[in-house]
């Protein structure tokens, strides 16, 4: 009796072994060397859940999502109140694309996780809701984690970039600040935050934000491309065309970088580079109206004047609920047809409606006022 006792000591005494040894390649990265050990602990103690668990967290970040879910399994039929387990499985579910079923396991982890740990699954579940679009739900939820645990700078974070899909540019801010509070080098958190500031109008305090971000290495095209649209709208056409540069370099396919290289190339009176540009955003996305707005400019001061008009009439087209972008191709089409009153009201719709184009459209509305007014 006492040998038995004493084998199946030893044999939990290993497992534990085996598991904490997992634990340890796992946080180093060497998930397969991980997943090994975890499957020598359950060999000894089958029923080792926190075993079982932790293979289906190292699945799922090895890719094996089906795997993780049916450790995950295993281990709520072993231990039918395992909350862990249950928001373990809605993350591998969510992963799959199982959004309802992954609600399910986040609910129910909910009912059987104690708090402050609870502040997990509200987080994960806020991310679920913010994926489906229930923004107002996912604040929600992050907010509960905050609650729960108020220095989770993540939480602060994805709140943030709620907010700001909301609109609610401000208030984004103040998360994304107290994100970068509680974790100084938090990339993702100024980047969103310069993006929050551009879209204000804080045009030096976007571009020091993405500054930030990517000398802490963040080499994301989109914090160089808000950067390179903060840079344009400042008139600081050769700091956005380096940065459309970084973007089209990282990522080859991106309409909006070509565009937005080409609109600052014709601003700077380069319009055979900025008709290159446009065309190749055309390529890309053949129903990109900003493009052929952005062509038909060029091509109007290159003096192909069909090619303008044919661009802007399709720019129009293309923008027809963009009122900005529709106001400044239109008023390019009245201009070119002699409409100079009309061409004038269209660029101070669009000026009225973003400030920023003041810089680009004014020029042009002195150049109708003068076509206007001959011997003024």
């Amino acid at each position: 009796m006492l040998a038995v006792l004493a084998a199946a000591t030893s044999s939990c005494r290993d497992a534990e072994g085996d598991y904490n040894s997992g634990i340890a390649k796992e946080k180093k990265g060497d998930l397969d060397g991980a997943i090994i050990d975890f499957n020598k602990a359950i060999e000894l103690q089958p029923n080792y859940v926190k075993a079982i668990l932790a293979r289906a967290v190292a699945k799922r970040a090895h890719g094996d999502v089906e795997g993780a879910i049916s450790d995950c399994d295993q281990a709520i039929a072993l231990k039918s109140d395992y909350g862990e387990a249950y928001l373990e499985r809605g993350i591998a579910k969510e992963g799959k694309g199982d959004w309802e079923a992954a609600m399910e396991d986040y609910n129910k982890a909910e009912t059987l996780i104690r708090i402050p740990e609870q502040a997990t699954v509200y987080f994960d579940r806020g991310l679920l809701k913010a994926r489906q679009r229930d923004l107002d739900g996912a604040i929600a939820d992050y907010s509960a984690a905050i609650a729960m645990r108020p220095s989770y700078d993540s939480a602060y974070y994805a709140r943030g970039v709620a907010k700001s899909r909301q609109g609610r540019y401000e208030a984004a801010i103040g998360d994304f600040t107290r994100s970068i509070e509680l974790r100084w080098n938090f990339t993702n958190a100024y980047a969103a935050r310069g993006f929050a500031e551009e879209r204000r109008g804080k045009l030096d305090a976007a571009i020091a934000d993405c500054t930030v971000s990517i000398q802490l290495k963040d080499h994301s095209p989109s914090t160089y491309y808000w950067r390179g649209v903060a840079r344009e709208w400042k008139g600081d056409w050769d700091g956005g065309i380096a940065d459309f540069n970084q973007v089209i370099e990282l990522q080859p396919g991106n309409a909006f970088a070509f565009n937005n290289r080409g609109w600052c190339e014709f601003l700077k009176n380069d319009f055979d580079d900025a008709i290159k540009d446009a065309t190749r955003a055309i390529e890309i996305d053949p129903k990109d109206g900003h493009a052929y707005g952005t062509r038909g400019w060029a091509r109007f001061s290159a003096g192909d004047m069909a090619g303008a008009r044919e661009d802007c009439q399709k720019a129009v087209e293309l923008n027809g609920t963009n009122v900005i972008a529709v106001a400044t191709d239109q008023g390019m089409l009245d201009f070119m047809d002699g409409d100079y009153e009309k061409a004038i009201d269209s660029w101070q719709t669009a000026t009225r409606r973003d400030v920023y184009l003041q810089r680009q459209l004014q020029p042009w509305i002195e150049k109708a006022k003068v076509k206007q007014n001959p011997n003024n």
